[in-house]
């Protein structure tokens, strides 16, 4: 399929499923002859420029250990398995108490816009710190802007698991 990366994998083959589902309940055809306007949301180093460039298949945005790498939100079309998706890669979205440089306070509010402005949110959550008050903030914001909402669990190998580890994430 045009421009769809091998290395996608399992779970980004589920994301594609469940963006499929969105396309085939849309009452009009605006999605299909636009694109699906994906915005990838989460806190500060939680992977989002890391899934962007794995979808695009190239190494588009910068990715470091250092959070908030990525100022400025960044947008690229591409094609996966015959859907058309407009993906937005935004920074990250501290708790507001934190954030005190006026770049970074226009960075959030850009990213709360491309909230607004897309037909999908893709919720990035850390695995390593496990599901916080502020991805639930995030989240609210794509849930009380009426988005369709996709959660992805990003460094599920960096933590230490157990039989029931993935059960006690899903329920939480």
């Amino acid at each position: 399929t045009e421009g769809y990366p091998e290395k996608l994998g399992k779970i980004t083959q589920e994301l594609l499923e469940e963006l499929g589902k969105l396309i085939a309940s849309a009452e009009d055809g605006l999605l299909r002859k636009e694109g699906i306007r994906t915005v990838i949301v989460g806190k500060p180093n939680a992977g989002k420029s890391s899934l962007l460039n794995l979808l695009v298949g190239e190494e588009r945005a910068i990715v470091t250990d250092i959070a908030g790498t990525t100022r400025d939100a960044l947008e690229e079309s591409i094609r996966l398995k015959g859907i058309s998706l407009n993906i937005i890669d935004t920074a990250g979205i501290r708790r507001r108490k934190k954030v005190t440089e006026d770049i970074e306070r226009f960075s959030v509010i850009r990213a709360i816009t491309a909230i607004e402005r897309s037909d999908v949110c893709i919720v990035m959550i850390d695995a390593e710190e496990g599901i916080t008050e502020q991805d639930k903030k995030i989240a609210g914001l794509a849930h009380e802007a009426g988005k369709g909402i996709i959660v992805v669990v990003n460094k599920w190998d960096l933590i230490k698991k157990d039989t029931h580890t993935m059960n006690r994430f899903e329920k939480e």
